[in-house]
């Protein structure tokens, strides 16, 4: 077939980023970043970068198509577990289902990444760890489990781990306030209620 004439995984990402960027042809675009992620297979480390650039350039046309609900499972195949996959694609990742209101898509995936001891040596390790808390646990409500990733952070020092924590105070004392706001809005709402139904009687 066609697929065995294709250049480089190489090449292909330079189709890929023109297709994107240049012809805003977005199907065509992912077609050769699958194409360039299969030609680079599984665990070759040699050519990481190559295929994370093409993961992100698919990510990226992925949602342009508003098919941002493949995008987790589409990497996911390229690089099988969640611990594997490189820094800026889960990065790319908490962004899109943050903007999509869909935080809870990433809570395990997140949550296995940051575990992984492999990861916890990268440079990056520090600002996904924030990226994570605050666009995945916070807006859930997970404050327990927040805490207890900041406080079994040996990556962190001890400076950065009382700035999340007091991130992570504050988000708790605005939670609590809407909720609170809420039920006051909901009260008045079955006074109201009450008030109309007494005057009907």
């Amino acid at each position: 077939g066609e697929s065995a004439a294709w250049p480089s995984a190489a090449s292909l990402l330079e189709e890929a980023a023109d297709l994107l960027v240049l012809h805003r042809d977005f199907a065509a675009a992912v077609r050769r970043c699958e194409a360039g992620c299969e030609r680079l297979g599984v665990g070759a480390d040699s050519s990481a970068e190559v295929k994370c650039s093409l993961c992100v350039v698919g990510i990226q046309a992925l949602a342009e198509m508003n098919r941002w609900r493949e995008v987790l499972s589409w990497v996911l195949q390229y690089y099988q577990v969640p611990e594997h996959l490189p820094p800026k694609v889960v990065e790319l990742c908490i962004l899109l289902y943050s903007k999509v209101s869909e935080p809870q898509v990433m809570l395990e995936v997140g949550s296995s990444w940051l575990r992984d001891q492999t990861n916890k040596s990268l440079p990056e390790y520090g600002s996904l760890l924030e990226l994570y808390l605050l666009h995945v646990l916070l807006p859930l409500g997970r404050f327990e489990g927040a805490e207890e990733l900041v406080r079994g952070c040996d990556a962190l020092d001890n400076e950065q781990q009382q700035t999340f924590l007091r991130t992570i105070f504050e988000s708790q004392c605005q939670w609590a306030q809407q909720e609170e706001a809420h039920s006051e809005a909901e009260e008045q709402q079955d006074a109201a209620a009450e008030t109309v139904l007494g005057r009907l009687s």
